[in-house]
């Protein structure tokens, strides 16, 4: 079985130091493994004469902090980034992941010492001392999984400790992206068609060009900013979505076959776009219809805050703690068209979905609401009572 011995020892630059060794059998070979603490020591003993009853065998784990974990992680990450494995964005939300939440809290830890336990604790200081959304604070914890599913492949780990953790965490609900109300878009509209004092006249056809193109054909702003001139076809009254622009300036293609998709062009979108490329456009090696004026990108934090907030600020959309977000017009849009009377298998192909229920679970729900069933449920109750037979059988 396995034994427990205090060490002591004095390293070479003459410090004192204690530590607990835990001296056991792998097969044919004695190991042992060293711990700064008693109990972490008395734990790996049990769990290694737990494993030998079960006849469970793990081999000697190589040592390593979560820090040096994180360091070689990152960098193999860094490589399937640069070979097209994972995205741009990708990258830098495991990068965000392992040095805001993960290193922060484990960092000088050795990765086969952190238990369930802990990570439950630190996903709970990441809610309340961190101020995370749940959501957000969830996603870190499976991200975090990852990475000791990483740490697994390379035996720095036995058993990853997130998936018990998760187990107690459980589901998390995500808050939902405030919508607009038909009267809000309206006010949007209404005030996007009028230039401020201090707006650059390009910016105020850009911002009205997008904003139309979100609120009308339910493009996303990626795609917007992704859009190339080839793609209008002026003569079909159809966008042909094709590229979306990352926030890196990456043009990509759609994640699904699905997102391919043709949509109609109302025909104030099409006199829109076709004064934007006769008096705005600027010549770019992508052919992309918005650019800067030097033919660079929109930065999208430049967007968000010249265009889009101050948009909102002007139309008295903007109140603190919960802004409304550009994409939400994408989500009015696919509402507005399936209260319209756009059946719903339609709505998803507008909007690059490969099933329906996703659009009607995610879009359609703030306008198609309990009203409208109510009013069908009146008219298919008063054809009812319209019938002969059933007037009889109500009649006193």
């Amino acid at each position: 079985m396995a034994s427990i011995e205090k060490r002591e020892w004095v390293t070479a630059k003459g410090e004192k130091k204690v530590g607990w060794r835990v001296r056991y059998r792998d097969g044919d070979k004695q190991e042992s493994e060293t711990f700064a603490k008693q109990k972490d020591a008395k734990a790996f003993k049990a769990r290694v004469e737990t494993d030998k009853v079960e006849g469970i065998h793990r081999p000697k784990l190589v040592p390593r902090t979560v820090q040096q974990i994180a360091d070689e992680y990152l960098r193999v990450m860094e490589d399937r980034q640069r070979d097209g494995r994972i995205s741009h964005g990708r990258l830098k939300n495991l990068g965000v992941a392992a040095r805001c939440s993960v290193l922060p809290y484990f960092a000088k830890r050795r990765m086969d010492q952190v238990t369930p336990v802990d990570v439950e604790d630190w996903y709970a200081k990441l809610v309340r001392e961190r101020r995370l959304k749940p959501a957000t604070a969830k996603g870190r914890v499976l991200e975090f999984k990852l990475m000791c599913a990483f740490a697994i492949k390379r035996k720095y780990l036995a058993v990853n400790p997130v998936a018990d953790a998760l187990k107690e965490i459980g589901s998390v609900k995500s808050d939902p992206i405030r919508t607009f109300t038909l009267p809000q878009v309206q006010a949007l509209i209404a005030t996007v068609e009028t230039r401020a004092k201090w707006q650059h006249a390009r910016t105020h056809r850009m911002l009205q060009c997008a904003v139309h193109l979100a609120a009308f054909c339910g493009l996303r702003l990626g795609e917007i900013m992704g859009l190339k001139r080839s793609r209008i076809n002026f003569q079909a009254g159809v966008i042909e979505v094709r590229h979306s622009l990352t926030p890196f300036d990456i043009l990509k293609g759609p994640k699904t076959k699905s997102g391919e998709r043709d949509v109609p062009m109302p025909s104030h979108v099409r006199a829109l776009l076709s004064r934007w490329l006769d008096d705005c456009f600027v010549e770019n090696d992508r052919d992309l219809v918005f650019r800067g004026e030097n033919g660079r990108m929109i930065m999208w934090s430049a967007f968000n805050v010249h265009y889009w907030q101050a948009l909102l600020k002007r139309a008295g959309l903007d109140r603190q703690g919960d802004q409304l977000h550009f994409h939400a017009l994408r989500h009015f849009a696919a509402s507005w068209w399936i209260h319209n009377g756009c059946p719903l298998p339609d709505a998803a192909s507008l909007m690059g979905h490969q099933k329906f229920d996703v659009t009607l679970q995610i879009y359609a729900h703030p306008i198609v609401g309990g009203h409208r069933r109510t009013d069908a449920f009146e008219v298919m109750a008063a054809e009812l009572l319209a019938a002969p037979k059933l007037e009889l059988l109500l009649t006193p």
